[in-house]
């Protein structure tokens, strides 16, 4: 299978503003947030179909997503909503500032067969 390093950007969307106020479970909603927007130039180089399956590394972890072409998203560049499938790639650590750093962070990523990864959450 294709591997490929691409810079990874963690972004909100507005339909992540608007959820946040539901109290409701939407799997409809969870599903949106296990994807990696990447451009039709870095799908060709995996060799992956909009709707296929990857696996995104970083220093932190990986997580298995959807990939899907965004025509607009500039080569090198992948994107990530915020969510549980984001977090895996990203340190719980903040940067000096006190942000958390959540952009420009270098990940492989490789065409792989087989399901997205479900949440798992650790018991208290």
């Amino acid at each position: 299978m294709a591997e490929i390093k691409l810079t990874l950007i963690v972004a909100r969307s507005i339909d992540q503003e608007l959820e946040a106020y539901k109290r409701h479970e939407n799997q409809a909603y969870r599903e949106k947030l296990a994807v990696a927007y990447l451009s039709k130039a870095d799908m060709e180089r995996l060799g992956v179909k909009s709707g296929g399956t990857v696996k995104v590394s970083s220093p932190q972890g990986s997580t298995i997503v959807r990939a899907v072409e965004d025509p607009d998203l500039e080569e090198g560049l992948i994107v990530m909503l915020k969510g549980y499938w984001a977090s895996r790639l990203t340190s719980p650590n903040p940067s000096r500032e006190g942000l958390l750093v959540d952009r420009g962070i270098e990940v492989t990523v490789e065409s792989i067969e087989g399901e997205v990864q479900p949440p798992s959450f650790p018991k208290p």
